[in-house]
């Protein structure tokens, strides 16, 4: 059945095949549009019945086949970037901004790596763990972390280091960094619009958010925010790249 599906809708499945496949590697940045769009046909081949599902459906149907072939294609983009760096896909850590920067309540992770003494000792134990990234200091999971941060930060540009510093290690105001800024005042609302970025560039390079699996009723038209997956540090390799000779971090922000 699922052969004779396909050969009648071809052309339909090839496009938006295509165009999945074009999506997810932008996305991910690795495996080639050739290969992620077979993925996507063959997900047709293997679950015939709701491909004939999906095809019977008007007006919604393309959405339902672009979330399952999107889904498919997630998947193996995933294994292939994971073989490709060298690392198992379920070594993966996703940060999101909420972790980063706290949620008004709790503190994020930001609060916490400008301080060697928060790489040495977890802020976070028993029942308060978790509030940020799970139980960091479980199974020394916490200079991972730190490192993984640490070296997001790194990425940035001097101005946004900086200005990150100032209001999450100095504790700075959006208004006391808006009055201060160069070379003219601003904004508290300009000021937040900057970190925001500046966080945003931080997830970015720390590989996006976790990717979901969508859903028949999400808006396949709408371009989802950008994901990506890295690999995340060894606890031993986290040490490592951490002390010197000294035992001082290398790490460590020196800006």
């Amino acid at each position: 059945m699922s052969a004779r599906l396909i050969e009648e809708n071809f052309e339909r499945l090839s496009a938006l095949a295509l165009q999945v496949a074009r999506s997810v590697r932008r996305k991910y940045h690795t495996s080639d549009t050739d290969d992620l769009t077979q993925v996507a046909l063959m997900w047709c081949v293997q679950h015939p019945r709701k491909l004939a599902e999906f095809l019977a459906v008007e007006g919604t149907g393309d959405r339902l086949l672009v979330a399952s072939m999107r889904n498919a294609c997630r998947d193996y983009a995933r294994k292939q970037k994971a073989a490709e760096i060298g690392y198992e896909p379920e070594d993966e850590t996703f940060y999101s901004k909420r972790m980063l920067k706290g949620d008004g309540t709790n503190p994020g992770l930001l609060h916490y790596v400008f301080e060697r003494k928060n790489w040495e000792h977890p802020p976070f134990r028993g029942e308060s763990a978790g509030r940020v990234a799970g139980d960091p200091a479980e199974g020394g999971a916490w200079l991972a972390i730190m490192c993984d941060v640490d070296l997001a930060l790194s990425s940035l540009e001097k101005a946004e280091y900086l200005l990150l510093k100032k209001h999450f290690a100095y504790g700075e105001t959006y208004e006391a960094l808006g009055e201060a800024f160069e070379p003219a005042p601003v904004a508290k609302a300009t000021v937040a619009s900057y970190i925001d970025k500046a966080v945003a560039k931080m997830q970015d390079f720390l590989g996006g958010p976790r990717p979901r699996e969508d859903g028949p009723e999400d808006e396949w038209e709408q371009e989802p925010e950008y994901v990506g997956t890295r690999r995340a540090i060894s606890n031993a390799h986290a040490r490592a790249i951490t002390e010197n000779q000294n035992g001082a971090p290398q790490h460590l922000p020196s800006r």
